[in-house]
């Protein structure tokens, strides 16, 4: 679960909608898909955290 509540901007890459997943299971890491919504509302997510700070 803390794979996907914590990232963070570098293990996202929004343009290719693709999650860097660091030390998973048996300690590899792996890059997987994202959903184009949920890319878009990371997008949103990260724009309005920029403007706040």
């Amino acid at each position: 679960m803390s794979e996907a509540t914590g990232p963070t901007r570098s293990n996202v890459d929004l343009e290719k909608r693709v999650l860097h997943i660091r030390s998973a299971q048996f300690g590899k890491s792996r890059w997987v898909p994202i959903h184009p919504t949920t890319a878009a509302a990371m997008r949103r997510n990260a724009r309005k955290r920029d403007r706040e700070s």
